[in-house]
């Protein structure tokens, strides 16, 4: 698992636990100052 951190905020991906259905990767990003996670959407 990677992580990047600039502008007060950091960008990581978050893999599914091992006995979970779901098998997809998803990427989120925290805010430091706010101090909210949010999943961002890639279409």
């Amino acid at each position: 698992m990677g992580i990047a951190a600039f502008d007060d905020k950091a960008v990581y991906l978050r893999r599914p636990n091992t006995d979970s259905d779901d098998k997809e990767n998803t990427l989120y990003f925290f805010d430091l100052k706010e101090r909210e996670e949010k999943k961002l959407s890639i279409t």
